[in-house]
């Protein structure tokens, strides 16, 4: 009893709260209203599932994706056939909404960013650093890159991050 009143003013405490579509009809967070809902990934997910959160009370959506790649997968012949094929997003694109095209790109190594640039953004799509910047010196340590040439490490943060891991454990936090 007591850990569900705790898991109830946590809840009720907070500013934001992550979870699946799926999750946001759980029992736990029916009280509560979501007054703006951001939802990632938004082409994977089935029209049905976005409403879920849309319904607590939301005054705002950001559906966010990359809606040339990656689509919605239904695999059951009975839901496709229902006609559970299209997001939300895609929903909204054919009501002639436009979407915020990605225009710089953060994540990717700059090699791999040219495909998705080239397939998908008509070679439109930036990236946020270039080739020098990615062996920055940073407060740390100095990046390098790795013998393999794949991936980039610091060894001065590896080990201040080894000494902290350290502590945690010899202060009796455990990994859960």
């Amino acid at each position: 009893m007591l850990i569900r009143q705790c898991k109830k003013e946590i809840l009720g405490a907070a500013d934001v709260i992550c979870c699946t579509c799926i999750c946001a009809g759980d029992p736990r967070l029916n009280k509560l209203k979501f007054r703006t809902v951001l939802i990632d990934e938004a082409m994977q997910a089935a029209e049905p599932e976005c409403m879920i959160p849309l319904v607590l009370g939301c005054k705002q959506v950001v559906l966010v994706c990359d809606h040339p790649q990656l689509g919605l997968a239904i695999m059951n012949k009975k839901a496709a056939c229902a006609g559970l094929t299209q997001s939300l997003f895609e929903h909204l694109i054919v009501l002639d909404n436009r979407p915020i095209r990605l225009q710089v790109q953060y994540q990717m190594h700059l090699c791999l960013s040219e495909l998705p640039s080239n397939m998908f953004y008509e070679g439109t799509l930036q990236n946020s650093v270039t080739a020098p910047e990615r062996l920055r010196k940073n407060n740390l340590g100095q990046e390098e890159i790795s013998s393999r040439g794949t991936s980039f490490l610091d060894r001065t943060e590896a080990s201040d991050v080894e000494k902290i891991v350290t502590k945690f454990f010899k202060s009796g936090v455990m990994p859960a």
